[in-house]
């Protein structure tokens, strides 16, 4: 169950990828990049600090959740999609999305015992998660100026 968890998670959202507007897509394609990147050092971090682990994994993988590479990314692109122009918008849908993750998703997982919460409460989590979307908006931000220059 656990596998066809992560499977699901890391390769159907990049299907819906093929029912979007590929400029659009390719514009919010580096801000995509940018989540996985931060996404993995936070992985690196909470195996250090001890935050979260993931009990189960795909065999290629090790502390970070096939998620990652797969619905987080895309979400994050999906996000930036139909909300970016909107701050607030973006900002809110990206919160609630971020509640989401923390308090029925992460819960849903140790439940099906694919991954352990340790020292990280589902309020840091959120308040991560809500830290990282800043940073994601604002990179989207300096990349627009830096193609609109090219």
């Amino acid at each position: 169950m656990s596998y066809l968890v992560w499977w699901s998670l890391l390769l159907l959202p990049w299907l819906l990828l093929l029912f979007f507007d590929k400029q659009r897509v390719k514009r919010f394609f580096p801000v995509l990049l940018l989540s996985i990147v931060l996404n993995s050092l936070l992985y690196q971090i909470a195996q250090r600090l001890n935050w979260f682990t993931v009990s189960k994994n795909l065999p290629f993988l090790t502390n970070i959740s096939p998620s990652v590479y797969g619905i987080f990314a895309v979400g994050t692109l999906l996000i930036f999609y139909f909300t970016y122009e909107r701050f607030w918008l973006y900002f809110i849908v990206n919160l609630l999305f971020d509640i989401l993750q923390s308090y029925v998703v992460t819960p849903f997982y140790v439940k099906l015992h694919i991954f352990d919460r340790q020292e990280m409460n589902g309020f840091e989590s959120l308040l991560m998660m809500t830290f990282m979307s800043l940073i994601m908006y604002m990179y989207q931000k300096w990349q627009d100026t830096v193609i609109l220059k090219s």
